[in-house]
This record gives C-alpha cells, structure tokens and sequence, in this order.
C-alpha cells in the first residue's frame, strides 16, 4: 500500500512588478518599464503528480519550486507549453551532437575540442558513433560522481 502525496503550496501576496526576465536583457532590467504579468503565483512545497498536471491544463507555469500564472493579457511574452514523452524520445543527430559539446564544456572547459586536445584514454569515436553510450550516459558523463583519473574544467552535478 503506498502512502498518499500531499500537495502543499505556499501562495504569495501582492507581488511587486518586475521587468520580463525572458525578453528583456539582464543588463537593462532597471531601464525597462515593469509591469505585473502574473495573476498569481506561490511556492510549491510539494506537488502531487495529478495536481500539477491539473496546474498545468490550466495555463501555469513553473522556474524551479517558483509555480505562476501568466497574464497572457498583459505579458509581452507568449507561452508555450511542451510535452514530451520522455520515454519514447530518440534524440536527433543534432541532439546528441550539442550533448557531445556540452560534455567537452564541462570536461575540458571549452566546447570546441579538436581530437587532438582529447586527454589520452577518452576516445571521440565511442561519442561520435550512433552505437556508443545511450542518452542517459551520455547526460550523466560529464557528472563528477561518474568521472575517473580526470579533473574536469567545470563541476557538473545532477541532483533530485
């Protein structure tokens, strides 16, 4: 028998407007006008799988715990919503060539790592092969956890 999940939100009162944090450069935040495009928004402690998709059906959006609900009369951003099977997905020729440069990014500390600056032992052709590590692998590699005789560039840590 499993136990129940609980969903618990903390609702925020008047908030404050702010610059778009999406359209709007963050150099030139102080300069845009602000306006309030949110009708509502609250901390999500914790979330119920049934009651967040219900959130989302209804046009809500989240950054993080951050859950809000645009004013889509007054953003000067539309919104999107996508869905994604994530167990279904396969990703594209040009997915896993950006994973690949992530990678090199965190490892190496630059993106754009020729075969020759490869440290000895790590092979480019098991990352360039269709056959080599699955895309779960492939996201994790760069993870300290997972590294060995390497020090990379950057930390790079997933957690949940």
């Amino acid at each position: 028998m499993s136990l129940p999940v609980y969903s618990i939100a903390v609702p925020f009162g008047h908030e404050e407007p702010s610059p778009c944090r999406l359209c709007t450069p963050p150099n030139r935040r102080r300069e845009v006008a602000p306006r309030n495009c949110k009708v509502a928004a609250m901390h999500a402690v914790s979330l119920s799988v049934e009651v967040y998709q219900k959130m989302l059906y209804r046009g809500w959006a989240r950054s993080g715990l951050y859950c809000y609900k645009p004013d889509l009369k007054k953003s000067c951003c539309p919104q999107y919503a996508y869905r994604l099977d994530a167990l279904a997905f396969q990703p594209s020729k040009r997915h896993r060539k950006l994973l690949r440069r992530w990678n090199r990014r965190i490892l190496y500390g630059r993106g754009d790592v020729t075969v020759a600056n490869i440290p000895p032992g790590r092979s480019r052709q098991s990352e360039d092969s269709d056959d080599g590590p699955n895309l779960a692998e492939s996201v994790h590699a760069p993870e300290s956890t997972f590294l060995e005789n390497l020090t990379p560039a950057h930390r790079y840590e997933v957690r949940f």
